[in-house]
C-alpha cells in the first residue's frame, strides 16, 4: 500500500507526545485539535491505532498510525517496509519508540 507523503501528512497534522493532532478537519470523528487514529478491535490488527484519510486523489484510505508518525517524522521512504515498536506497546506510538523493520519481522509480533 502506498502510504501518504510527509508533505501531506505535515498539512494535515502536527505531532504531540505520541500522537498526531488534526490540523484540518479529517472527518466528523476527527475534527481540528483532536488525536488522531481509532484502536482497531478486528482479529487481524487488534490494539493498533489505525485511521482514515484522503489522499491525493480524493480516495480514503486507512493506515496505520504508527507508520503515519515514522513519515511524519523522517520522510518519505520507500524501502521501509514497515515500522516496528520498540517495547512492543501497539499504543505507545512516540517517535523514540519506532523504527523501521521488513514485514516479516512485524508479523512475529
Amino acid at each position: 500500500m502506498r502510504l501518504p507523503s510527509q508533505k501531506l501528512l505535515k498539512e494535515l497534522f502536527d505531532y504531540q507526545d505520541g500522537h498526531l493532532i488534526c490540523k484540518k478537519n479529517i472527518s466528523r470523528n476527527f475534527p481540528i485539535g483532536s488525536k488522531f487514529g481509532f484502536i482497531d478491535k478486528s482479529v487481524e490488527y487488534p490494539g493498533y491505532l489505525r485511521g482514515t484519510i484522503r489522499i491525493d486523489n480524493g480516495m480514503k484510505k486507512t493506515y496505520f498510525v504508527n507508520h503515519l508518525i515514522y513519515i511524519w517524522h523522517h520522510g518519505d521512504n520507500e524501502n521501509v517496509l514497515s515500522v516496528k515498536y520498540i517495547d512492543c506497546d501497539k499504543r505507545n506510538n512516540h517517535i523514540e519508540n519506532l523504527e523501521p523493520c521488513s514485514r516479516k519481522y512485524e508479523k512475529l509480533f
